[in-house]
């Protein structure tokens, strides 16, 4: 009901509420008197009142609809931006997801190139060795070398230290 819809029902329930005090008071003009009387009366201003009372309450719901419409959107418009965000948030995960599986694909790769060089290595170590022996001992035996963690400061090797600290002991 709009408010002159309210207003035309509040004007007619006073003019049936006039009518009803009239009868009480024994004042009724007799056109009122015989239409129905006091009871008609009262009816009429019951149902009326009653009529009023519903579209009163209709209206606060739809205005309590109205409000919690507008907090629902509003609370969309928020569920909305944060889903949003979470979608960002996932896609920047999965684009940093695919790239580190790119790398472990790529290091994998490479790890399975160190380990089929070595393994070739290893083969073609395995393979010389049989003709270093065939060779002869000497080739077999690396060859001694004198480093200088051998020998002190003097060009000595260590072997000679070792005797000049015996002898100085004697």
């Amino acid at each position: 009901m709009s408010r002159s819809m309210f207003s035309v029902e509040a004007h007619a329930l006073r003019a049936d509420l006039a009518v009803l005090m009239k009868l009480v008071a024994g004042e009724a003009p007799p056109a009122d008197k015989a239409r129905g009387g006091y009871e008609v009366a009262v009816a009429a201003f019951t149902a009326r009142a009653l009529r009023l009372q519903q579209a009163f309450a209709a209206a606060r719901l739809r205005a309590l609809l109205t409000d919690m419409e507008l907090e629902a959107h509003d609370d969309a418009a928020s569920l909305r931006g944060d889903i949003d965000a979470l979608q960002r948030e996932i896609d920047a995960k999965d684009a940093l997801l695919v790239t580190h599986r790119a790398r472990v694909l790529r290091w994998r790769a490479e790890c399975d190139d160190v380990r089929a060089t070595a393994e070739s290595l290893s083969e073609v170590t395995m393979l010389e060795a049989p003709i270093e022996r065939d060779g002869g001992e000497a080739a077999s035996q690396p060859e001694q070398k004198d480093t200088a963690m051998d020998r002190d400061d003097c060009g000595a090797s260590a072997e000679d230290d070792e005797d000049e600290d015996i002898d100085e002991f004697d």
